[in-house]
């Protein structure tokens, strides 16, 4: 509720992140996890999609690792997650074949990092304020590349 307060009383748009937090929930409460994988993707690209759909899953990759990694090696070990995690997500998407092994070992990762991403937009006022107006998200996200 902090950060609907925040977005309303500054005119900005709460829907993204009420958004994320409903797949989150969809996710949380799946008993498949197929479901919980197709779930936990909207949530990864409710919040961190680009303005572009070109190269998505590294760019959004990339949004998640800058966002909650504490350092390069953290970094890197989340972007290859989300980078693996993406590739489960189209097989199950498009039809493909997925191994139970590969769902269970990245599937639980990634959870743990959407729901630390977002206790993270929850408990900070200036980052509610970010993700709640697209224009100050992709500023972010921009600003990322260059530093």
């Amino acid at each position: 509720q902090n950060y609907q307060r925040i977005c309303n009383s500054n005119n900005l748009n709460p829907h993204r992140v009420d958004n994320a937090l409903g797949y989150f929930f969809y996710g949380w409460r799946s008993r498949n996890f197929e479901h919980i994988c197709i779930n936990l993707a909207i949530v990864l690209e409710t919040l961190f999609s680009p303005s572009s759909s070109i190269e998505l899953s590294h760019q959004i990759a990339f949004n998640v690792s800058r966002f909650v990694g504490e350092n390069k090696e953290d970094r890197e070990s989340i972007y290859d997650k989300i980078k693996k995690f993406y590739s489960l997500r189209s097989r199950i998407v498009h039809g493909g074949q997925t191994n139970n092994d590969d769902l269970y070992d990245n599937v639980p990762d990634v959870f743990h990092i959407c729901a630390g991403v977002l206790k993270k937009i929850l408990l900070d006022y200036k980052l509610a304020q970010i993700f709640c107006q697209d224009q100050n998200r992709q500023r972010l996200f921009k600003e990322w590349l260059f530093t």
